[in-house]
């Protein structure tokens, strides 16, 4: 998918889902440990803003800091 079309889908999700996608990056990222996943939701949500997804796909290498979030909350 394109930078715009990503950019859409995640301006098009609940804030909500924006801010599990922001504390999974940070999980991923190695922010938080997975014992920690209630703090990123907690954090995210204090740092919740409508530029999600610029925050998001600014980040270099976020497909795989999405990706090992995933991954330690046992989802492949």
């Amino acid at each position: 998918p394109s930078y715009q079309e990503v950019n859409t889908t995640v301006d098009d999700l609940e804030p909500d889902q924006q801010v599990t996608l922001v504390a999974l990056m940070w999980l991923g990222r190695g922010d938080y440990a997975v014992e920690e996943w209630d703090s990123a939701i907690e954090n995210a949500k204090d740092s919740w803003n409508e530029r999600t997804a610029e925050y998001l796909l600014g980040t270099p290498l976020v497909a795989d800091y999405l990706a090992e979030g995933l991954d330690g909350l046992g989802y492949d």
